[in-house]
C-alpha cells in the first residue's frame, strides 16, 4: 500500500487554534533550559514585551545570575529514561540553582513522575513550586503554547496561594484547572502513554487493512471523524517511520512502566505497546 494514500492530517494538538484573546503580561521571566520547550516559553513572553532571561548549562545564553533575579522562573530541562528509571539529574541541578533565587514562583515544565514536585517542595520549602505540564508538538510548539486546548496548574501545600497568579500568567485555554501537583503530573503521563497505545493500535489496524486490501487512509479518515477518537496519532507513517518515536513518547512510556512497577502496579497494556513498538521500529528510537 502507498504509505501516504488517504492519510489523515499530521499529528498536531491544535490544528485550528481557538479564538480566545491571549493576554501578554509584561513580567520578569527566567527560564532554565533552552531547548524547544524552554525556547517556546521564552519566545511567548518576549513577544509580549516581558523581560526574559534564559540559562542553559550547555548553550551560550544568559548568565544564571540574571535568570535568578527574575520574578518567575520556568524549569524546562530534559527528563530522560536512563534504562532503569526517569533521570532527574538535570532537574536536580536546575532546582538547586532555582533555590538560590528569590522568585515569586518556580514553574516546572519538565515531565516528571507523580510526587516529584512535592518532593522538591519539601527539599526547598522557601520556594513556591508549581507544576505546569506542557502539551506541545515540537514542530508546532509555538502555536500549541499560544493556543492551548487546556491549561493545568499543579500546586503544592506551599504554592497553593500563587496558583491563581500563575494561571493568569499563562496563555488562556478553553479548559483551565488548578489541581494538586500529583494530579497534574499524572495527567501528563496519562496523555503521552495513551498516545503510545493509540499509535501501536493504529499500526495493527494498518497491518490488517493491508492484508485485506483495504485503504487504511480511508479508514483512518472515517475513524478520526469520531470526536471520541480524534485524528491525532493515526498516521502510521508519521515522520517517515512506523511506531511511536520522538523525544517524549518512548521515554515517558518506559518511565511510567517502571514507576508503576515500583509502586506495585503492572501496566500490562503499556508493556505490550512497548513490545509492538520495538517490532515496528526495530528497537531503534527515532
Amino acid at each position: 500500500m502507498e504509505k501516504n494514500q488517504g492519510a489523515p492530517p499530521p499529528n498536531s494538538q491544535q490544528v485550528i487554534p481557538h479564538d480566545i484573546p491571549q493576554p501578554k503580561p509584561q513580567k520578569k521571566i527566567g527560564v532554565i533550559g533552552g531547548g524547544y520547550v524552554g525556547g517556546t516559553v521564552a519566545k511567548f513572553y518576549r513577544d509580549g514585551g516581558s523581560d526574559v532571561k534564559v540559562y542553559d548549562k550547555f548553550r551560550p545564553m544568559d548568565e544564571l545570575e540574571e535568570v535568578l533575579r527574575q520574578d518567575y522562573i520556568f524549569v524546562a530541562v530534559p527528563t530522560n529514561f536512563n534504562g532503569i528509571s526517569i533521570d532527574l539529574s538535570a532537574m536536580d541541578d536546575a532546582m538547586a540553582n532555582a533555590a538560590k533565587s528569590k522568585s515569586k514562583a518556580v514553574i516546572i515544565k519538565s515531565t516528571v513522575v507523580a510526587g516529584t514536585t512535592d518532593s522538591y517542595q519539601k527539599q526547598y520549602p522557601h520556594l513556591k513550586i508549581i507544576f505546569n505540564p506542557e502539551f506541545l508538538t515540537e514542530s508546532t510548539a509555538y502555536q500549541d503554547f499560544n493556543y492551548p486546548d487546556r491549561q493545568i496548574v499543579g500546586y503544592t501545600d506551599k504554592s497553593f496561594d500563587v496558583a491563581g497568579d500563575i494561571m493568569e500568567l499563562l496563555p488562556l485555554a478553553p479548559f483551565n484547572r488548578i489541581v494538586p501537583a500529583k494530579a497534574a503530573e499524572m495527567t501528563k503521563y496519562f496523555g503521552n502513554t495513551w498516545f503510545s497505545v493509540k499509535v501501536t493500535f493504529a499500526n495493527q489496524m494498518y497491518d490488517l487493512c493491508d492484508k485485506l486490501g483495504i485503504d487504511y487512509g480511508i479508514v483512518a479518515d472515517c475513524v478520526g471523524a469520531d470526536r471520541r477518537i480524534g485524528r491525532s496519532h493515526l498516521e502510521v507513517w508519521h515522520g517517515g517511520y512506523r511506531g511511536y518515536g520522538g523525544k517524549c513518547l518512548p521515554k515517558d512510556t518506559r518511565a511510567l512502566i517502571k514507576f508503576a512497577e515500583d509502586n506495585g502496579v503492572d501496566l500490562k497494556i503499556l508493556k505490550t505497546a512497548e513490545e509492538i513498538n520495538k517490532q515496528l521500529t526495530g528497537g531503534v528510537d527515532r
